[in-house]
């Protein structure tokens, strides 16, 4: 008699790999994939050639190495790598086109790089792009990881920044519209981008107050230096006079001294290229300059605040840009809009607009704590009003003779010659700027749009070729297909836009319930009786995400919880006559993984992945009460559980301030209840008045193998890198083997007791293991690895319990390891003669008023 519990599986599961390659439609034949649109996928070439237009792995098997491509679906067995994306104008943090900077947006990380070959189709009945040909190949130009713009060349999509003139704002005229460059190239109507030359710049709290030495490969290593008034930029791009606007990122404290969203100016210290200060600068749009013999006054007529914007009593400032007042001057007293001087009777008395005042060196006061340390500020390159960085514009009124052009806002603008006035008032003399043609210029329409990566006329699939998942997981366990025979719970997100979000989990609950017992008045056998129950458990859980953007926040957790019970038993007050073996059994076995996987990449990025695997399993194989069990040879009756898993989190930020935390718990059983009761729990159980007669007879509860682990992994890169990993493992086990009162064991040549615990991790080395990284000038790194076994091995019998056992015969005596497989019996030949009764009854009738078994022959046993 046997009862099993098996997950079942089906045939004809995808494998993924690639069996051809259709260059006419740029599709991947991979067959019965069941892959949807928008998931991401591994190219594995297996070092084999690529296919034409794909790229092959850089670093062997490592999947670090591979190129991940987004799934455009086709069919069952047909799929496209590219993108897709909607084809209207880009909301906040959405997928659509913006026609201001002629970019294409996505929600999360787009899977292209610079240089890709793709072929836009709009889908369905879905509107063309502005400026797009259905069918038509471009090449990718990667602006950010969640924008992208499109180019008709290589050379512009891989070198976009050759294409882009330098002017400074000497170059503006009078009429603030004409812009001069000689030689440009430009022609009437083309579409340029406008940007500054100096990329935006990113710094902590820990980089100001500092001074730096270097190693002999120019690393940098920096002490603080109180007082300093300098900030540590890296690769300094910036120049003495450049002007830019600071700010803080997030809801967060900016610097003490500076001002979120202000005006400095930048002011290079000689020692240290690397080394900045700021001085306070405001262009203000009208001011009154007034004599005054108790002190000259200057007052602002656009209603602001001296001092909230920088300014202070007693400093020294420097006014540009008025008709006789220029000078340097020292600040008396500020009362709102009106700022008193120490100099009497020395202005002349006048309004002037647009007039700069530069303020004195910023006294800054960072807060260098822990949290401090982790805010992320900014300084970008001012712009000239109205132009905004990275927007396209239109080449108007041109004269390629003296170089001289003007900037529409529209093609039907720069068509009529209606230019844009700019205002360059504050702008450093030495600020350079750039402008040229950077992508197609493009416009939205509505509906779905698809740009698929186009492969090679000569493509074909050399050698073996597949696909994996993100992080080289195999796509049975990222993308499972109904019937593999693993419980699977698979859970995917991304986010992206200014604050890329994403979080997601998967949580699998397994709790099968298998049991085999035998009930009855009497069971007799001239062979062998066996009642087994089999409770084999396969689960998987495994959740990834991905965020990008100026702030990615990536949250995964990922919990695999397994309660497997099991039991074999024998009723209460059955009879069983076996003529020559008798087992009772219950064997459980139980597969259980968690996989969580966090990414991140953005100017400031934080992840978080939890892994748990907790199986608990209560394996039982009983004899109940008043049971009487004979055998010819042996008896056995063993409960057995083995548990193989792994919980494993992985966490990866790159930004300016990156934070990596991994947790895992790889568990098997927990302590519950105040009682302390463990469910991880072998139990062999002869309950009270039952009887076992036999030559042998063998008891066991045991763990033949376990193999759990937990592992944590996080890694952290930027300015300010941090890394925190967890790796748990906890095991509370018990096998007992238990003899209650009254009950009696019987063995004419032996009787085994075997409670054991025989392979715990012994082929995993540490099951609890923890790894952190943390890259960039200023780190903080924890890696923590929490090992708790406890197990509890029972043999016990009750005081008024019998258990008897005779010398052993010959044959070899059964061991803890022959257990699991049951012990093998040899080959034996019977001779009987058949008796009125018994000579040794199994129980006493008078003593417990029980029915005596049947009549059974006598055995003479001989081993062949």
């Amino acid at each position: 008699m046997s009862a099993t519990g098996t997950p079942q599986a089906v045939t004809n599961l995808p494998n993924y790999t690639i069996q051809s390659v259709n260059t006419t439609n740029n599709t991947l034949d991979v067959q019965n994939n069941g892959l949807q649109t928008g998931q991401t996928v591994l190219y594995d070439n297996e070092g084999n050639t690529p296919i034409q237009g794909l790229t092959g792995e850089t670093d062997g098997s490592n999947p670090d190495g591979m190129r991940s491509y987004t799934v455009l679906a086709v069919d069952p067995n047909d799929i496209q790598f590219g993108a897709d994306f909607s084809g209207s104008e880009q909301g906040s943090g959405t997928s659509g086109v913006s026609s201001s900077d002629s970019t294409i947006n996505f929600p999360g990380a787009v899977n292209l790089q610079s240089g890709d070959l793709v072929q836009y189709e709009p889908v369905g009945s879905a509107p063309s792009i502005g400026g797009l040909t259905p069918g038509g190949e471009y090449y990718v130009e990667v602006v950010s990881p969640t924008s992208i713009r499109l180019t008709n060349s290589y050379a512009q999509a891989v070198m976009p920044l050759d294409d882009l003139q330098n002017f400074t704002i000497s170059a503006i005229g009078g009429d603030d519209k004409t812009i001069t460059i000689s030689s440009n190239g430009f022609t009437q109507g083309e579409a340029v981008t406008f940007q500054p030359q100096a990329q935006p710049q990113q710094f902590g709290s820990l980089s100001v107050n500092v001074s730096a030495t270097y190693d002999s490969q120019g690393n940098p290593t920096l002490q603080a230096d109180p007082g300093a008034n300098d900030i540590f930029v890296y690769q300094n791009p910036f120049k003495t006079g450049d002007t830019f606007v600071y700010q803080v990122q997030g809801s967060n404290s900016p610097i003490g001294g500076l001002i979120n969203n202000h005006t400095y100016q930048v002011v290079d210290e000689s020692s240290d290229p690397n080394l900045i200060q700021l001085k306070d600068l405001l262009n203000v749009s009208s001011v009154t300059f007034a004599p005054n013999s108790g002190g000259d006054t200057i007052t602002r007529n656009d209603s602001g605040s001296w001092s909230a914007d920088g300014f202070a009593d007693g400093q020294q400032i420097t006014v540009s840009g008025t008709a006789k007042d220029d000078g340097t001057y020292t600040i008396a007293s500020l009362s709102g809009s009106q700022m008193v001087l120490t100099a009497k009777n020395v202005l002349t008395g006048e309004t002037d607009s647009n007039v700069t005042f530069v303020g004195p060196v910023v006294v800054l006061t960072p807060d260098t704590s822990s949290a401090g340390a982790s805010v992320v500020h900014d300084l970008s390159e001012e712009s000239i009003s109205p132009l905004v960085a990275g927007d396209t514009y239109y080449v108007t009124n041109i004269n390629s003779q003296n170089g001289t052009f003007q900037l529409a806002s529209s093609p039907q603008n720069a068509q009529n010659g209606t230019a844009i006035t700019l205002n360059d008032g504050g702008i450093g003399s030495n600020t350079v700027f750039q402008i040229g043609p950077q992508g197609i210029p493009i416009t939205s329409s509505s509906g779905s749009q698809e740009l698929v990566i186009v492969l090679g006329p000569s493509s074909t699939v050399a050698g073996t070729q597949q696909l994996l998942g993100p992080g080289g997981v195999p796509l049975s366990v990222l993308f499972p297909v109904v019937g593999n025979g693993i419980s699977t719970s698979s859970s995917h997100g991304e986010g992206g836009g200014i604050v890329g979000a994403a979080t997601n989990a998967a949580n699998v609950t397994a709790s099968p319930n298998v049991s085999a017992s035998v009930n009855g008045p009497l069971l007799t056998a001239g062979g062998s009786v066996s009642v087994t129950s089999t409770s084999n458990v396969n689960s998987l859980a495994h959740t990834d995400n991905g965020s990008n953007g100026l702030i990615g926040i990536g949250n995964a957790t990922t919990t695999n919880d397994e309660t497997n019970d099991n039991d074999a038993s024998v009723g209460r007050n059955s009879m069983i006559d076996a003529g020559v073996n008798f087992t009772l059994a219950a064997d459980s076995s139980d597969t259980n993984d968690a996989d969580t996987s966090a990414s991140a990449g953005a100017g400031i990025a934080s992840v978080d992945a939890d892994a748990t695997a907790q199986v608990n399993y209560v394996t039982l194989a009983t004899v109940g009460q008043d049971a009487s069990i004979a055998a010819g040879n042996q008896i056995q009756v063993v409960a057995s559980t083995s548990t193989n898993g792994e919980s494993t989190a992985n966490a990866s930020s790159t930004g300016f301030g990156a934070g990596a935390y991994a947790n895992q718990n790889g568990g098997q059983g927990s302590v519950i209840g105040s009682g302390g009761m463990s469910t991880a729990e072998n139990q062999t159980e002869i309950s009270s008045d039952a009887s076992l007669d036999a030559l042998s007879v063998v008891l066991g509860a045991t763990v033949p193998t376990v193999s759990m682990t937990g592992y944590g992994d996080a890694f952290g890169a930027g300015f300010v890198g941090v890394g925190e990993s967890a790796g748990n493992f906890t095991m509370n086990a018990e096998n007992n083997v238990l003899i209650d009162s009254g009950a009696s064991v019987t063995g004419t040549e032996g009787v085994d007791v075997l409670p054991t615990f025989q392979n715990i991790n012994g082929g995993v080395g540490n099951p609890a293991s923890a790894d952190a990284t943390a890259e960039g000038l200023f780190g903080y790194v924890s890696a923590t690895a929490n090992n708790n076994t406890n197990l509890s091995s029972e043999a016990s019998s009750a005081a008024t319990a019998l258990v008897a056992a005779g010398p052993r015969a010959a044959a070899p005596r059964p061991t803890a390891s022959s257990i699991p497989t049951r012990p093998r019996i040899t080959s034996w030949r019977f001779t009987s003669t058949r008796l009125p009764a018994r000579s040794t009854p199994i129980k006493s009738p008078t003593s417990t008023g029980r029915r005596s078994p049947p009549a059974r022959p006598t055995r003479t046993a001989v081993r062949t």
